[in-house]
């Protein structure tokens, strides 16, 4: 099948981002997300991940920045 993302890069920390993203979703009378997931490097993998994501996670650190 097609995946299709995109790439952000932020200046500021994750944590931040991460902030920012709960505060915008907690605003939301009905939001299509719980909230952010960091995920700071390939093998740190959340719990419920769906299949097709692994790959891409792997992806993006072997080619990254």
């Amino acid at each position: 099948g097609t995946v299709i993302f995109r790439r952000y890069h932020a200046a500021a920390p994750a944590d931040e981002i991460a902030r920012r993203i709960s505060a915008f979703v907690a605003t939301e009378t009905e939001p299509e997300i719980e909230g952010p997931v960091i995920i700071r490097h390939a093998a740190d993998l959340p719990v419920g991940l769906s299949p097709h994501m692994k790959p891409l996670i792997e992806w993006h650190f072997a080619n990254g920045n």
